[in-house]
């Protein structure tokens, strides 16, 4: 089940006024995908995968080349299990000490829809045998499956295989970022409002 939730910052305070912004153009966008597991998992205990991500494209598919920034965090009933900065302003980082390109990411997304298609945080699961500390492949990778997997390991050894293709149900929320015209343009309103009120007092 996909669920669907789009929450856009649609209103700028300017010279003491609240404008609505309506639909302006966008910049940029932050996201936030969070997974459900259906069958839970692992020790410890896995049974949500969230996703933070940002891209300039504003329709069709996002794939990993079009992110700006994408982490993604491990909790189980409610608490913090593990979490990773994949992507930062466009530079793919390093997992468990290793680096990484992004020819070893995988993302799909569809904004038309808000639906992830697939992801997979160490495709060529460059962490095995060379990482250091605590590590996790997390993948929705159609390739093996169309659920979601987790796979733990340490200092480049597999422990378990924490969640096995679980199903799952997915909700995006999207704060939509006005391009920077918008707000000028908003700004230079507010003060001619200002203007106006101290020539007729």
């Amino acid at each position: 089940m996909n669920t669907i939730k789009s929450l856009t910052r649609g209103s700028i305070i300017v010279g003491g006024f609240i404008l609505g912004l309506g639909t302006p153009s966008v910049l940029a966008a932050d996201f936030k995908t969070t997974f459900t597991l259906d069958v839970p998992g692992g020790n410890p205990l896995v049974d949500t995968v969230v996703i933070n991500w940002s891209t300039d494209l504003t329709s069709g598919i996002v794939s990993e080349s079009d992110l700006t920034n994408w982490s993604y965090e491990l909790l189980g009933l409610g608490s913090s299990v593990y979490s990773e900065t994949v992507i930062v302003g466009g530079v793919v980082q390093p997992i468990g000490g290793v680096a990484r390109t992004v020819s070893d990411l995988l993302f799909e997304f569809d904004l038309d829809t808000l639906t992830s298609i697939q992801f997979d945080n160490d495709v060529n699961v460059l962490q095995e045998l060379s990482a250091s500390g605590l590590t996790y492949n997390t993948y929705l990778n159609l390739t093996f499956g169309d659920g979601i997997s987790v796979d733990q390991f340490f200092d480049g050894a597999i422990i378990e295989v924490s969640v096995d293709d679980s199903t799952f149900s997915q909700v995006t929320t999207v704060s939509s970022i006005p391009e920077p015209s918008t707000l000028l343009g908003l700004l230079a309103m507010g003060s001619l409002g200002v203007l106006s009120r101290k020539r007729q007092g």
